[in-house]
């Protein structure tokens, strides 16, 4: 599996399950070289690491669908699971 595809996998992992303003998130891959750090406060963002390496510096997320529905702004995670 190469990085492209784990952090796909990763990132639709953060989307779908956490919506809790205010909290920070890390996940790491299991041998630990890739980390996501997640941050759902005001905005939906997130840094990616690989290897202790950035290669994705804070990128926030926000979706508005065409009836209006907002997805990224005002975040509030339901559950988490460590």
């Amino acid at each position: 599996m190469n990085i492209r595809t784990l952090i796909i996998i990763h990132l639709n992992f953060l989307i779908s399950v956490f919506q809790l303003s205010g909290q920070e998130y890390n996940i790491s891959s299991p041998d630990s070289h890739l980390n996501i750090s997640a941050n759902f406060s005001k905005e939906t963002c997130f840094n990616v690491t690989f290897k202790g390496q950035e290669v994705v510096e804070k990128i926030c997320i926000d979706l508005t669908l065409s009836d209006g529905r907002a997805f990224g702004s005002a975040p509030k995670v339901v559950s988490s699971n460590i």
